[in-house]
C-alpha cells in the first residue's frame, strides 16, 4: 500500500516526472519536384498523406522521432504552364511510403519542468527508406534511400497534448521516381527527383514515472 501511494503521488505531480514518449499522426499532403515540374514544387500536384510518428523526448530541446509515411506523388504534362511539357503528354501517379529516423531539435525548451514555453519552433533532419511503386503512367517500382529535412511549429493544446504544423522535403538520389532522366521522355539528367510532405501534427505525451521498489 505504501509503496502504490508512493507511486501516485508521483503521478500527480508533474514537477516529479519526465515527458519521454509521444505519440501523433499528422494529415496532410505530399508534392513531387522532377522532370515533370521543370523542378519546381507545383501547387496542383499536392496529394492526400498520412504519416504516424513515436518520438522519444531525451531532453526538453532534443528528442529522436520515428515515422511512416503513406501517400502519393504524381505529376501530369497536360496542366504544365510549359508548351514542351504539354507537347510531350506524358503523366505519372507513384504510390508512396517511407520509414525513417530523425532528429528533432526545439528551439525553446519544450515542456520543460518550468513549462515556460507553450510553443516552440523546431528543425528536424534524418534519414529514411521509400518505397514508390506506380499507380499508372511509366514509372518504375523502386526502394531508394532519402534524407528528410524540414522545420516546423508546435504548440502544448491542453494537458498533454501537442498540436503543429510542419513541411519536410526529402532529398532522394534517383532520377527515376518519374522513371524520366536525359535519357528517356525528354528529362533533364543533371537533376535527381523531390518529394514533399507537408501536414498538421497532433500528439499526446506520456510521462516517465520513477517510482522506488519495494523495500527501499
Amino acid at each position: 500500500m505504501k509503496y502504490f501511494t508512493i507511486c501516485l503521488l508521483l503521478i500527480c505531480s508533474y514537477d516529479l516526472v519526465a515527458q519521454k514518449h509521444e505519440f501523433g499522426l499528422s494529415l496532410g499532403a505530399s508534392n513531387y519536384k522532377g522532370d515533370y515540374t521543370n523542378d519546381n514544387f507545383e501547387v496542383r500536384n499536392y496529394s492526400p498523406a498520412l504519416l504516424l510518428f513515436y518520438k522519444n523526448n531525451i531532453t526538453p530541446a532534443f528528442g529522436l522521432r520515428y515515422h511512416l509515411l503513406g501517400g502519393i506523388i504524381r505529376a501530369n504534362d497536360n496542366g504544365s504552364s510549359d508548351p514542351v511539357y504539354v507537347a510531350r503528354g506524358q503523366s505519372f501517379s507513384n504510390i508512396l511510403g517511407e520509414g525513417a529516423l530523425q532528429i528533432e531539435y526545439n528551439f525553446l525548451n519544450y515542456r520543460s519542468e518550468t513549462n515556460r514555453f507553450k510553443w516552440s519552433p523546431y528543425f528536424l533532419g534524418g534519414l529514411g527508406i521509400f518505397y514508390s511503386s506506380p499507380l499508372s503512367g511509366n514509372a518504375i517500382t523502386q526502394i531508394q534511400p532519402c534524407i528528410p529535412v524540414g522545420l516546423g511549429i508546435k504548440f502544448i493544446f491542453k494537458n498533454n497534448w501537442n498540436i503543429g504544423i510542419e513541411a519536410a522535403a526529402r532529398k532522394t538520389f534517383t532520377d527515376m521516381l518519374d522513371n524520366a532522366n536525359g535519357e528517356t521522355y525528354g528529362g533533364n539528367g543533371d537533376t535527381q527527383d523531390w518529394y514533399l510532405y507537408n501536414g498538421i501534427t497532433i500528439s499526446y505525451s506520456l510521462y516517465d514515472v520513477y517510482c522506488p521498489k519495494p523495500g527501499r
